[in-house]
């Protein structure tokens, strides 16, 4: 597997998951009443973000395999 698409499919695909599941557990922790279709934004816009930390996180891999 390419290296880009490790670094894309961890950025945009396990963290927004990771997160996402870390807020559900303190809403969990705090006793709210959890309905998972109101944690969909959330994880949509880290998954946005995650589109724009994964592209440069691999132009700084590329950075750094270029001058080294």
């Amino acid at each position: 597997m390419p290296t880009w698409l490790k670094t894309m499919l961890f950025w945009v695909i396990v963290l927004p998951v990771m997160v996402t599941a870390m807020l559900i557990g303190v809403d969990h922790l705090r006793g709210e009443h959890i309905e998972l279709i109101s944690y969909v934004p959330n994880l949509l816009g880290f998954a946005t973000g995650g589109i724009f930390v994964g592209f440069v996180m691999h132009q700084v891999k590329k950075l750094r395999e270029n001058k080294g």
